[in-house]
């Protein structure tokens, strides 16, 4: 897969390098398992949407099975990375019955409401693709890569 340096979505005190597959709080590494971190990079590829437990499955591990405990278990340790107490939703937000929400602006980001840019398919890697953009954060030029 080819990816570019200033492959990094800001958010809060948090930076989601791709690249490097980390997650820093300010210059702190933060310790992240495979599966928490795809699903956080799902999150802020898809900032103030609620997303589904169905949806999340499907895109996150598009070619593995993997039950809503895995998923349930991959947030909690999103939370504990946060460092967020209950009650705090300052990340993510469970919606009982509909499923979760990524609440923190991610700024820069680009789909802007869409799951996928137009003319684009949904990619080769856990089921979307992957996205850059440039220190303007203008989404008239992300570079969308599979």
């Amino acid at each position: 897969m080819s990816m570019r340096p200033g492959w990094i979505f800001q958010f809060g005190e948090f930076q989601l390098d791709v690249r490097a597959r980390s997650l820093r709080r300010e210059k702190t590494i933060v310790p992240l398992n495979s599966r928490a971190f795809d699903v956080l990079l799902y999150f802020v590829q898809n900032p103030g949407k609620v997303l589904t437990r169905e949806e999340l499955l499907k895109n996150v591990w598009a070619e593995s099975f993997v039950d809503e405990n895995s998923l349930a278990q991959s947030i909690s340790a999103l939370r504990r990375a946060f460092e967020e107490k209950p009650g705090d939703n300052n990340y993510i937000v469970t919606l009982p019955g509909r499923g979760y929400q990524f609440v923190s602006p991610v700024p820069g980001g680009c789909f802007r409401g869409r799951k996928y840019p137009a003319g684009v398919d949904n990619g080769r890697q856990h089921g979307f693709q992957w996205a850059a953009f440039p220190k303007t954060h203008d989404p008239d030029k992300c570079h969308y890569y599979y």
